[in-house]
């Protein structure tokens, strides 16, 4: 059985488990699966003194997009509470690199921009730990627009790109809404969705280059989150009344915990090795006398 996990790029547990009960004559596989998240504090180029005159604010911290993807994301801000990093100029890059993740199916954002027009507005790379490297181009009222609803790019494909999140009946700061002065009025996040290829299954997501590709508009990104395959766990008996526990090597960061009773929450960590076969985990176990139960969880 595979299930999904959500993987906001803090890192609150994710956890994949199965658990499988050991006896004399029985051996039992209980799928069970809690989706988690990863989240990524970025590098912020928003200047103090936009951020001063900004008079409404982003939410910080979990929330879930009220939209049809439902996708949880993790905003985090530094140290002067910055949580949105601009990628000024055509041609400047937001580099997230060194994330190592396993089994990613999809990535979710949070994007808008200043300014937008029709056209090619920015580009997002993901590119793989061996070789793998997929591009996709965002474009003005297609999967991007304005965080203010005014009179620039103001719509959105509504399949790849969807509003997350919305505040009205505020002033914005200085210059925004086309006026020299803030507007009062409604102020959006808009997520935008993005299907990796099946090569980032069998090896991991290392980087994403997020990329201004036009010199009308500034991209701005708030957060992002990667929908990951948990990593499956078998089981199969071997001779001499033992099992072999399996998943796949490339599932960084998931250890084998175990457990005498599966409802209990006395889950520890098993301590015998585990043996690289294949690309293939694999741990050993001699049955005790008592029932046990395995699960893989993060981290």
């Amino acid at each position: 059985m595979r299930s999904h996990s959500n993987v906001r790029i803090a890192l609150p547990p994710a956890v994949a488990a199965v658990g499988a009960a050991l006896g004399i004559s029985v051996l039992v596989a209980v799928p069970r699966s809690v989706a988690g998240a990863h989240s990524y504090i970025t590098h912020f180029s928003k200047t103090a003194n936009d951020q001063t005159n900004l008079q409404w604010t982003f939410p910080v911290g979990p929330f879930v997009a009220t939209n049809t993807f439902a996708t949880p994301f993790q905003v985090t801000a530094d140290e002067n509470g910055r949580n949105f990093a601009e990628i000024y100029n055509k041609g400047s890059r937001l580099v997230i690199s060194n994330l190592d993740l396993p089994n990613v199916t999809t990535v979710f954002t949070i994007m808008n921009a200043y300014t937008p027009v029709a056209g090619s507005l920015a580009s997002i790379e993901f590119i793989g730990s061996a070789g793998a490297d997929q591009i996709f181009i965002l474009s003005g009222g297609v999967h991007l627009r304005d965080f203010f609803q005014g009179s620039w790019q103001n719509t959105l494909n509504g399949t790849t790109a969807q509003m997350a999140y919305q505040i009205t009946n505020v002033r914005g700061a200085a210059g925004t809404g086309n006026s020299s002065t803030g507007l009062v009025g409604t102020y959006r996040l808009d997520e935008q969705k993005f299907v990796l290829t099946n090569l980032f299954l069998i090896q991991n997501l290392q980087s994403i280059v997020i990329s201004n590709v036009s010199s009308q508009s500034t991209p701005f990104v708030v957060a992002l989150t990667a929908q990951q395959l948990n990593p499956v766990l078998d089981i199969q008996p071997v001779s001499g009344g033992g099992v072999t526990l399996s998943w796949p090597a490339n599932s960084g960061g998931f250890r084998l915990e175990e457990n005498a009773i599966l409802g209990s929450t006395n889950w520890q960590p098993n301590t015998n090795p585990i043996i690289l076969v294949n690309g293939t985990n694999e741990v050993t176990i001699v049955p005790a006398i008592s029932n046990r139960f395995f699960r893989l969880i993060f981290p």
